[in-house]
């Protein structure tokens, strides 16, 4: 009775060992390039400024926004803030409203959980799913369109 017990449990318990472990390694790798990456870190390598991920993700957001709102006739601006890791970017309409993307926002902890959760699942189509599933995750970012429509009805004073 015990061993038919453990061999239906014995799937599951693989797949939690393997979820925690594909986890601890991603979000470590994460971590340690942004310690690499982030030029106030104790271990800054500058090389990485032309792959900054960072920056990326926030070029990848905001860039079709400002796009957007330049097609809607508002004249938007993007501005990167020096320090990226503490205070992002923001993107503003002259006049009407400014939104702050910052580190937090971006969903990296979210992709991490993502793709440990894909690569822990057992089968061979998942290499399909991995980009659609980070590409779906950054288009649902794109909701921020919401607030930024909804700020031009709310003028800065």
């Amino acid at each position: 009775m015990k061993t038919q017990s453990w061999q239906t449990l014995k799937p599951a318990v693989y797949f939690l060992v393997k979820l925690i472990l594909f986890y601890t390694m991603l979000i470590w790798l994460f971590w340690n390039y942004i310690g690499v990456s982030d030029p106030n870190g104790n271990y800054y390598f500058p090389v990485l400024d032309h792959f900054n991920a960072l920056r990326m993700v926030l070029c990848f957001l905001l860039y079709p926004v400002q796009y957007l709102f330049q097609l809607l006739g508002y004249d938007t601006t993007i501005y990167f803030y020096e320090d990226l890791y503490r205070n992002g970017a923001n993107i503003g309409a002259q006049g009407f409203f400014k939104l702050q993307v910052a580190f937090p926002c971006l969903g990296f902890k979210i992709m991490i959980a993502f793709t440990s959760l894909m690569l822990a699942y057992p089968g061979t189509k998942k290499w399909f799913f991995i980009p659609l599933g980070l590409l779906f995750n950054k288009v649902f970012l794109y909701t921020n369109v919401n607030r930024l429509l909804k700020g031009l009805h709310n003028p800065v004073a």
